[in-house]
């Protein structure tokens, strides 16, 4: 740690949507990499930030952007097995609602998300089932293109 996470974390919450994207690129990077960079940004409080990166903007671009940054971040931190899945659940409902979004880019990083968050057997999957995040996951597997189109 050369004390370089905390401030992008930070950068996640400024003005600037694009100073936002770019910061949580860089720290989906590092979650990338391997599960002990990914406990410690989960440590330093990736999740809520990251979460709420493309909500300030009205810029439908840059908006859209921000979002598929975010659920990229997302799909790299759920890439190593958790030990706390609960701490990532906050995520869950997020996921599921970009499920309905159509945006193939946007859906397909959704997607790789709960593909490594069903990779082995944890109690999260449960509130999956109960949601019908699976049958909606049927629905894309079965499409050429995401809505059919």
């Amino acid at each position: 740690d050369k004390g370089f996470v905390p401030p992008l974390i930070e950068l996640m919450s400024s003005p600037f949507t694009k100073v936002r994207t770019q910061a949580a690129w860089a720290l989906g990077n590092i979650a990338g990499e391997n599960a002990d960079l990914r406990d410690y940004l989960l440590k330093e409080g990736i999740l809520l930030p990251l979460l709420e990166i493309w909500k300030r903007t009205d810029d439908r671009n840059e908006k859209r952007s921000a979002l598929h940054v975010a659920i990229w971040v997302y799909a790299n931190i759920c890439r190593w097995k958790s030990r706390n899945w609960e701490q990532l659940s906050i995520a869950f409902p997020t996921v599921e609602e970009v499920l309905t979004y159509k945006d193939d880019d946007i859906v397909s990083e959704a997607c790789w998300a709960l593909s490594r968050i069903f990779h082995g057997r944890h109690k999260s999957i449960d509130l999956f089932l109960r949601q019908g995040v699976c049958q909606k996951m049927v629905y894309l597997l079965k499409c050429v293109s995401l809505y059919g189109e």
